[in-house]
């Protein structure tokens, strides 16, 4: 009876956490470069079961608690390109990320608009400046500016930089490529941006064109996240009356009992 009570409740956290993750992604569906998130399962430890016998006990299977969840990881697949027509927006073909300083730390972002700060340098909508390869802001002043194909930024005709564009590698593993999917390979900071975790190294990437005048839509497939939606609150409503059945038959064993003393 206990361990009824204890899947039914495993499952409405299992079912509330997808619900937050599927949430969040049809709240990002409008966002330029969002990467959707996605969430594994998995089962509490599994307990051995044993018939009793005379001679001793012998196994005949095993039950486990219900399920939790396992982990999050984000689905790096790239998002359908948009075309805007204005030149400050700005979109990644390919792998990889922009990259820009935020409070002295470099962070990663996929898409989005680029404005000019009052000094003339490049910025994301966050006010945060854009990196070139030198790693230093990239400063265009007031005339309207052009992005190459290669990052190649240029103003009136002159090259004022080149956008820094990096992939992620696992420094044992010099060829290997950021997978779509991740699970501690970058963190999500808000605001669109990623940090780079530990044990991981950011190079230049090779390959990956510069979209000037267009965004990457978020990659999130809205008939999908609400097959999800209407599946998790359909399992949610599950587990919570299973929950309130298993209850009521404790308080009926209980009454039972005390009444039978």
């Amino acid at each position: 009876m206990i361990r009824g009570i204890y899947i039914a409740a495993s499952g409405l956290n299992l079912q509330q956490a997808l619900l937050d993750v599927t949430a969040n992604n049809l709240a990002n569906l409008s966002t330029p470069g969002f990467k959707q998130d996605r969430l594994t399962a998995t089962t509490f430890s599994e307990v051995l079961l044993y018939r009793l016998e005379r001679e001793g006990t012998a196994p005949i299977g095993t039950t486990n608690y219900g399920a939790l969840p396992e982990n999050s990881w984000t689905d790096f697949s790239q998002g359908a390109l948009v075309e805007t027509g204005n030149y400050r927006d700005v979109a990644l073909a390919g792998e990889g990320f922009l990259v820009a300083t935020v409070g002295g730390e470099e962070l990663y972002f996929r898409s989005g608009t680029l404005f000019v700060d009052r000094e003339g340098y490049l910025t994301t909508a966050t006010g945060d400046r854009v990196l070139g390869e030198d790693r230093r802001p990239i400063q265009v002043g007031e005339e309207p500016f052009t992005i190459l194909p290669d990052g190649t930024v240029e103003v009136a005709g002159k090259v004022a930089g080149r956008l820094l564009v990096v992939r992620v590698i696992n420094p044992q593993q010099q060829e290997g490529r950021l997978p779509i999917w991740d699970s501690g390979i970058l963190g999500k900071e808000g605001r669109n941006y990623y940090r780079l975790m530990p044990g991981y190294n950011a190079v230049p990437a090779t390959g990956t064109l510069v979209r000037q005048g267009w965004l990457e839509a978020a990659n999130v497939d809205l008939a999908g996240e609400m097959s999800r939606l209407c599946t998790c609150l359909r399992a949610y409503q599950l587990a919570s009356r299973a929950l309130k059945t298993h209850d009521e038959l404790l308080n009926r064993i209980i009454n039972q009992t005390a009444k039978s003393v």
